[in-house]
C-alpha cells in the first residue's frame, strides 16, 4: 500500500490488487464534515448506502 500527501488533508492511496487480472476500483474515501448528509446524498445518486450513518469509529462503511 502506498500514499502520495496532496495536503493536510488530501492524500492518494494506492492498494495492490489482491486478484489477478482485476481492474476494479477497490474504494473511494472522502472526507466530510457531515457523515449523515453525505449518506443521503451518495443514497440519493443510486449508491448502495446502509439504512443508519455508522457511528464515528465503526468499521461499516457509509457505502459499499
Amino acid at each position: 500500500m502506498t500514499f502520495i500527501k496532496i495536503n493536510d488533508r488530501q492524500y492518494i492511496e494506492l492498494v495492490p490488487e489482491t486478484q489477478a487480472g482485476s481492474d476494479r476500483l477497490g474504494h473511494i474515501s472522502v472526507e466530510t464534515s457531515d457523515a449523515d448528509a453525505m449518506r443521503r446524498y451518495l443514497g440519493s445518486r443510486g449508491i448502495k448506502v446502509p439504512d443508519a450513518t455508522p457511528r464515528a469509529g465503526s468499521a461499516t462503511p457509509i457505502s459499499t
